[in-house]
């Protein structure tokens, strides 16, 4: 009779396959490494999990799960009345999601460099792909961003653009890089939200941007 799994043991092996996703990739990585850093033996490994592959999988769906979560919240934000109170919930939407990144920097690395020279290559590219069909679709049915959007804005070309800032801010933080999360919202829907919008809303957004930041004090850069 085979033994039942143990939920710890297999947090032990999630998290030393992590680890050693992050540091050598999926190709490099043999089960015996896993089972090393778990220190436990392949057969508790195999109770487990079928594959180093299996954990993987798993491991990058429930991050990509999370992300997807995180992002989901900006939509009620964005219908939400223009105002101090929305600026605040989508810099707090915006902290929430780079803290997560920030926390969970070895598996984004996973998802985004772990997979290099194996079927599972194109992880990258789709978590890039689906964070900017997601900016697109909120920005094409999100009835907040609609009213707002300047006439001349190009969906497309936005969508790729803050995908872009986004997959630069995930990069550095896969490397444990400590940002100033806070800042580099601010300076994001600041550059954004003056760029795209009409002008009576920018000039409305711009304000209350000024005023948040001065109400929190930020320090000079």
């Amino acid at each position: 009779m085979a033994r039942p799994a143990n939920p710890a043991i297999r947090q032990q092996l999630i998290d030393a396959a992590i680890s050693e996703f992050a540091e050598r990739g999926l190709r490099d990585t043999r089960v015996s490494d896993i089972t090393d850093r778990a220190g436990t033996s392949k057969g508790t490994f195999y109770l487990h999990f079928e594959s180093k592959e299996q954990i993987f999988e798993h491991i990058a769906d429930t991050f990509l799960g999370s992300v997807q979560n995180h992002l989901a919240a900006y939509r009620s934000a964005l219908d939400m009345q223009v105002g101090h109170d929305q600026i605040h919930r989508i810099v707090d939407l915006d902290i929430a999601l780079y803290s997560y990144l920030a926390d969970q920097h070895l598996p984004l690395r996973v998802v985004m460099e772990g997979a290099a020279g194996t079927p599972y290559a194109y992880l990258s590219e789709q978590f890039i792909e689906n964070i900017e069909k997601y900016i697109r679709e909120l920005l094409l049915t999100s009835p907040g961003s609609i009213a707002r959007m300047s006439p001349e804005a190009d969906i497309d070309a936005v969508a790729i653009l803050c995908t872009g800032m986004f997959i630069m801010v995930a990069h550095r933080l896969c490397r444990g890089e400590n940002l100033d999360l806070r800042r580099l919202s601010l300076q994001m829907h600041r550059m954004m939200c003056c760029g795209i919008l009409r002008a009576e809303f920018a000039q409305e957004i711009r304000t209350m941007i000024d005023q948040y930041e001065t109400s929190i004090q930020l320090p000079p850069p």
